[in-house]
């Protein structure tokens, strides 16, 4: 289980984070920013909550997320195509 607590990150967010980290279920436009290294489009794609969470978010993602599921494009798009739960699936359940 991921720990935010010591971060003020919304719920929305933790919730999208943790699906990406532990099942590399693909993010919004904000947080593959984020995630990308991306300041400028985070910044102009951030909600009305993310956006004074911005910093927060971004420690807890330099601390926290796995190596390999940030810090450029190419990573978090390989996070997602080649993240582990998704090769314990069987047929029966992509949907």
């Amino acid at each position: 289980m991921l720990d935010f607590s010591d971060y003020h990150i919304p719920n929305h967010t933790q919730t999208a984070l943790t699906d990406y980290i532990e099942r590399g279920i693909p993010v919004g436009g904000f947080l593959h920013a984020v995630l990308s290294n991306n300041l400028v489009d985070a910044v102009n794609k951030a909600d009305s909550q993310n956006l004074p969470a911005l910093k927060d978010i971004t420690n807890w993602v330099s601390t926290q997320a796995p190596t390999g599921s940030w810090g450029a494009e190419a990573l978090v798009l390989r996070w997602i195509q080649e993240h582990p739960a998704k090769k314990t699936r069987g047929p029966k359940d992509i949907v």
